[in-house]
């Protein structure tokens, strides 16, 4: 009996696995083949191709050019080298330096103060203010050039309105026309001629004329 159930298996001309299309392994499709080029005329046209590669996903726009750091000059150097001297004077930190760690700060002070213009005495001056405080700056160079930055602002806001006082601006002239230019009864608020027009609510004289009195007429 199961010698006839394994022939009837195996000579089964409908096997089982179609009432489970997960058993069955799919059928592989042949490749589609290659459309043949258009011609136009006798010359054949390529295909276009309908990726884009990477050069066509480029940006069209040219980027902004970098903006590039001012280089020291020799006046930011002997800057550099006044306010180490200055530090070096009140924090024994940056007395026995190497010369290759010496130098390295030289440079890396000089990189900054070519970008922040300040001028000598400021850096003086702010190195005596950071020492006098009973704290000691942990980074005293950054510390200092942030300080005299301080102060530059200061002192040019001072000269700022010390100019001011000394050179006051002259009062601007009154776009308006004056009080004796209306020589007629205003229509509107029934101010008399030669007087300026007043609010009717307050009764005030207006810094400027009703809309219908008539200006720069005469009788």
């Amino acid at each position: 009996m199961a010698q006839r159930r394994r022939l009837g298996r195996r000579h089964d001309p409908q096997p089982r696995s179609h009432l489970h299309p997960r058993h069955t392994r799919p059928t592989r499709q042949p490749p589609a083949p290659a459309p043949a080029p258009r011609t136009k005329g006798t010359q054949p046209v390529a295909l276009t191709k309908l990726h884009p590669t990477t050069h066509d996903l480029q940006p069209t726009h040219t980027p902004p050019p970098a903006q590039t750091t001012p280089k020291p000059t020799p006046h930011h150097t002997q800057q550099a080298q006044t306010l180490l001297a200055a530090i070096a004077t009140f924090d024994p930190r940056y007395r026995d330096r190497t010369p290759h760690a010496y130098q390295q700060e030289l440079q890396g002070t000089a990189h900054i103060l070519a970008t922040k213009k300040l001028q000598t005495h400021h850096l003086t001056t702010a190195v005596t203010h950071l020492y006098a405080q009973p704290q000691t700056p942990w980074n005293p160079i950054g510390a200092t050039i942030t300080h005299a930055t301080q102060l530059q602002q200061q002192e040019t806001a001072g000269q700022t309105i010390k100019t001011l006082q000394q050179n006051p601006k002259q009062p601007t002239k009154n776009p308006h026309p004056t009080t004796h230019q209306h020589h007629h009864q205003c229509p509107t608020c029934k101010t008399p001629a030669g007087q300026p027009c007043t609010n009717p609510t307050t009764g005030k004289p207006r810094r400027t004329p009703c809309p219908g009195r008539p200006k720069n007429t005469k009788v």
